[in-house]
């Protein structure tokens, strides 16, 4: 905001007293005290401030008064270019952007940089007219606040709330998937249970929460597997990690995921179906069941990794391959599972050609050969294969010993 004596504690403070150099122009023309660029007066550079390491995002709004086919509104932190925005449509939009291309530069620094807002033009000339207003420092950090199950009221504005203006945990996933770079999801004590039934939707919007953003990693931190739990409430699955997304969970339950009417991959990964980087530490994938392969997770694409340490996964069901776990991919996916438990899982369709692997399966995708899981410190126990074929681990040849998965393991136990 550009007026004088604002106390708002995310916004940038004293563009008039602190306001740098540069020509752009802050007047009162359009209703409210804002920032003008215009010809003759195209760009606005805040002297240099502090940029906490908790932000990780800068927004803003702006209102196009006179449009330009060929002008652009350029937005530089710390003279380094984050965005260009087009001025061919008039009117007034809000529009958030990821500092992650400057965390380097910002660390190197001592997180202290300019923010400065320019008109540029492909053509001979400005002819545009913008105003900006209310431009604010976000965290990239979002502390959920309800255990509803609401959607984000807009996503890409920088703040995860829903209509009423709580911070829930699918409006969090919601905003970080419209966003740029690592975001992080603060999730207290609590059970979360999803109640948008809908499977099949990619979007967040309702049954299983789907990571989609994959120019970052998207973290949700709980307070402990005991406490902090997420129950897909047998609606869906509960966690869709999508090609090349990544996520991290970190001490909390994931259970009561559901997939019993779908078909092929949407059968597949009762808590957790991951075509991306998945990494589960201090928590406890327990109690979710799929028609399918992948009881507690399936991961399943061409390039993926999985890490697992310090967690259990137990009391899972298919009714296919990989009660507890199935590992389908090619030879450069990994696995990798430390200080954790499989136990109690079962793989069990009685009498069919599948159906193996109660605690672990892995098998290749497509030609070539499999995935490599590497297990240390890990214990995989009472287990149940449905057809006797790899209670505790079923390691799918496919008719080809050279084309199969590997497992190396260190001071584990099959029991």
């Amino acid at each position: 905001d550009f007026e004088d004596g604002n106390t708002t504690s995310n916004v940038i403070p004293g563009w008039e007293r602190h306001g740098g150099g540069g020509s752009g122009n802050l007047d009162s023309s359009n209703g409210s005290r804002v920032l003008t660029l215009i010809a003759g007066s195209t760009s606005r550079t805040h002297n240099p401030l502090y940029i906490p390491p908790t932000v990780g995002l800068l927004r803003f709004n702006y209102d196009v008064a006179i449009t330009s086919n060929d002008d652009t509104l350029d937005v530089y932190v710390g003279g380094a270019k984050l965005n260009s925005f087009p001025l061919s449509e008039s009117g007034a939009r809000s529009r958030v952007v990821s500092l992650a291309a400057v965390s380097d530069a910002l660390a190197l620094n001592g997180r202290v940089a300019t923010v400065e807002f320019r008109l540029t033009s492909d053509g001979s000339a400005i002819d545009s007219k913008v105003h900006i207003d209310n431009v604010s420092l976000l965290s990239n950090e979002f502390i959920v606040n309800s255990t509803a199950d609401t959607i984000d009221a807009d996503p890409g504005d920088g703040v995860a709330e829903d209509s009423h203006g709580n911070t829930t945990l699918r409006a969090a996933i919601m905003e970080s998937n419209a966003l740029d770079g690592d975001q992080t999801i603060d999730l207290p004590a609590g059970t979360y249970r999803l109640t948008l039934g809908g499977a099949g939707e990619n979007e967040a919007t309702t049954g299983d929460l789907d990571v989609t953003d994959t120019s970052g990693r998207l973290a949700i931190i709980g307070s402990g597997a005991d406490v902090t739990i997420i129950d897909g409430n047998q609606l869906d699955r509960v966690f869709h990690v999508s090609a090349r997304a990544t996520l991290d969970l970190d001490g909390i339950t994931v259970t009561g995921g559901n997939l019993d009417t779908s078909t092929g991959l949407a059968a597949k990964g009762g808590g957790i179906f991951n075509s991306g980087n998945l990494t589960v530490i201090s928590s406890t994938i327990s109690g979710n069941s799929a028609k399918e392969g992948g009881g507690g997770i399936s991961t399943r694409d061409g390039t993926v990794s999985v890490v697992i340490t310090n967690s259990t996964i137990s009391g899972n069901t298919a009714f296919s391959d990989g009660g507890g776990i199935e590992f389908n991919s090619t030879t450069s996916s990994t696995m990798t599972i430390t200080n954790s438990t499989i136990s109690g899982n079962s793989s069990v369709g009685f009498g069919g050609p599948g159906h193996a692997g109660g605690g672990l399966f892995v098998s290749r995708s497509g030609s070539g050969s499999g995935p490599t899981v590497s297990m240390t410190n890990t214990t995989i126990t009472n287990n149940l294969s449905g057809n006797s074929s790899g209670g505790g681990i079923r390691v799918d040849r496919g008719g080809n010993r050279s084309r199969s998965g590997a497992i190396t393991y260190a001071a584990a136990a099959v029991i």
